[in-house]
């Protein structure tokens, strides 16, 4: 994709990346949280599978 048709693509997934790492470390320290109940916790824990995921492809898509 040519440079003019990219209209701030790596400025958004950058932005999306810290987004996505903030919300990250606030689930998992909710996830640690005892007084939490178990199906909150499962709740938790998917979208802390699902931001890693995430993560691990945007960061690839974004070093490209």
């Amino acid at each position: 994709m040519t440079k003019s048709k990219q209209h701030g693509k790596r400025l958004r997934q950058e932005g999306a990346i810290k987004r996505t790492e903030a919300s990250l470390l606030k689930w998992e320290e909710e996830f640690k949280n005892p007084k939490v109940d178990d199906d909150f916790k499962r709740l938790i824990k998917k979208k802390i599978e699902r931001a890693k995921t995430c993560l691990l492809y945007t960061s690839d898509a974004a070093d490209e």
